[in-house]
């Protein structure tokens, strides 16, 4: 009976997952539609025939993509070691079920803060301020941060923790996640402010272009 509840919470996480992951997928691939050649034909209407949209001199290791993977790899080292402390020290369950909230945080986590980062790059993020460096937003913080505490409790929930222990894992990790995030933003976007931009080493090549 034991081994069916924990097959069942299995079977539950990794739905969550599949979920997770095409939510992720979505947010990373729509925005990317907008910056193809036919989202900027609604403008030529009311430009000049041979008039061109601004050329983007970003070098390519600063683009939006790989952006978004350097910001997510940073806070996921963090928070997932500290998640799973969280967890293992609160949850009801977290003697059976631990390694399985471990693995499911594994997958969703990343995925979901590289789609939320690489869609809000290209939907809301703030101009830079006179310095150069673009200020830590909040707003961005409190709705990644609603998205990602129901996905912490739901995973809470599926593998046999009573609600009380659910929330109060869920409110420590939120605490400890919000802090972390905030914290990685603002140090990313100190990182790319950095002025004169800094050139590829000629030694490796030829740099690559591109997003």
């Amino acid at each position: 009976m034991q081994r069916g509840g924990c097959a069942g919470r299995a079977r539950v996480a990794a739905g969550l997952a599949a979920v997770l992951l095409l939510c992720a997928v979505a947010l990373a691939t729509r925005p990317a539609v907008a910056d193809t050649g036919t989202a900027a034909t609604a403008p030529t209407l009311l430009a000049p025939s041979d008039s061109k949209p601004p050329e983007d001199t970003t070098a390519w290791w600063w683009k939006k993509r790989y952006l978004a993977l350097y910001k997510t790899i940073s806070y996921t080292a963090v928070v997932l070691t500290t998640d799973q402390l969280w967890y293992m020290a609160m949850a009801t369950q977290s003697a059976a079920s631990s390694g399985y909230f471990g693995v499911v945080n594994l997958v969703t986590s990343p995925m979901l803060t590289y789609g939320f980062e690489y869609a809000w790059q290209h939907c809301c993020e703030a101009p830079p301020g006179p310095d150069g460096v673009r200020p830590v937003d909040v707003k961005k913080a409190l709705i990644y941060r609603v998205v990602s505490t129901s996905r912490i409790l739901v995973m809470a929930l599926a593998f046999g923790n009573d609600i009380g222990s659910s929330l109060l894992v869920t409110g420590a990790i939120a605490v400890t996640r919000t802090f972390v995030y905030m914290g990685n933003d603002y140090v990313w976007n100190a990182i790319t402010a950095q002025a004169p931009a800094i050139k590829w080493p000629t030694m490796l090549g030829p740099a690559e272009t591109g997003y």
